[in-house]
């Protein structure tokens, strides 16, 4: 299902159990607006796939996909289940990137809220992207509810950013709630960046996670894994877990780094409320170790 309206809003709702595959590019319901909001109501099973072979070297797969071009609203309510799986098959450093619900804002108001499961499978012998929900944003605000469960499985030959909640908003700010087990797994050959929730922008951002957070990364050079990563510049950053949060970073040769809670708020404070277990295991063969709660 693909909706686009150069002026006025898109409204989509769909019940119905989809299956989509193409070579390069494949998406399950997408809505775009050139002058307008959009509003994405999902009850039905998406099962993506874009496998990149002999006739593209790339692939991109995305669940539901929502853009608007002015300051206005973008709403997705999502309860089904999103299967999203991207592969490049040819040889070289090409890419994969899969995504369950993507989102990008150049202003106004975007609020996600998904009750479905979200799996998604990447493989690529170049870069691998994934991230079971993510918005990118430049001056609206950004607003997540996931209740469901997302797991990413992720095999890369170069570098791999696997994120479950990921939200940019250069100019706005990010609310996030999330009571959803998030599950992210790599078997990398170069460098590997994992995050279970992040939350990026220059004004403020709240993050309150009672959902479980499991990182498994192994990478030859540097691995990096967070499970709560937030970035401010300009406001305060306020951070609420309950959840438990396991995180496991194995590097052959570079630096491993594993992280429970991570925030920076470069000109104002960040607030830490914690009562969840915080497991770390941070292990280099011929490098360097780093972990922190």
């Amino acid at each position: 299902i693909s909706v686009y309206e150069p002026i006025g809003d898109v409204v989509i709702s769909n019940i119905n159990d989809y299956s989509v595959y193409a070579s390069s590019s494949a998406i399950g319901i997408a809505g775009k607006a050139g002058n307008g909001g959009v509003s994405i109501e999902n009850s039905g099973n998406l099962d993506v796939y874009a496998n990149a072979d002999g006739y593209s070297y790339s692939s991109s797969a995305l669940g539901i996909y929502a853009n608007i071009s002015v300051a206005d609203e973008i709403h997705i309510s999502n309860s089904g289940d999103l299967s999203v799986k991207a592969h490049t098959d040819a040889n070289g450093y090409y890419s994969a990137d899969a995504r369950g619900i993507k989102v990008f804002a150049s202003a106004g108001e975007s609020i996600v809220i998904n009750n479905g499961s979200i799996d998604i499978d990447v493989e690529s012998s170049g870069i691998s992207f994934a991230s079971g929900i993510n918005f990118e944003g430049l001056f609206g605000t950004a607003e997540v509810q996931n209740y469901g469960y997302i797991s990413i499985n992720a095999k890369a030959g170069g570098l791999a950013t696997l994120e479950a909640i990921s939200t940019y908003a250069m100019f706005g700010e990010i609310t996030i709630e999330n009571s959803g087990d998030l599950n992210i797994t790599l078997e990398g050959n170069d460098r590997a960046w994992l995050n279970g929730i992040v939350a990026n922008t220059f004004y403020g951002a709240e993050v309150v996670n009672s959902g479980d957070i499991s990182l498994n990364s192994f990478a030859n050079s540097d691995s990096v894994a967070t499970a709560i990563n937030t970035t401010t510049r300009f406001n305060y950053s306020s951070i609420s877990n309950t959840g438990d949060l396991t995180v496991v970073s194995d590097s052959v040769l570079g630096r491993a780094t594993a992280r429970g809670i991570f925030g920076i708020a470069n000109y104002d404070s960040v607030i830490l409320n914690n009562s969840g277990e915080i497991h770390l295991v941070s292990e280099s063969e011929q490098g360097s170790a780093y972990a922190a709660g």
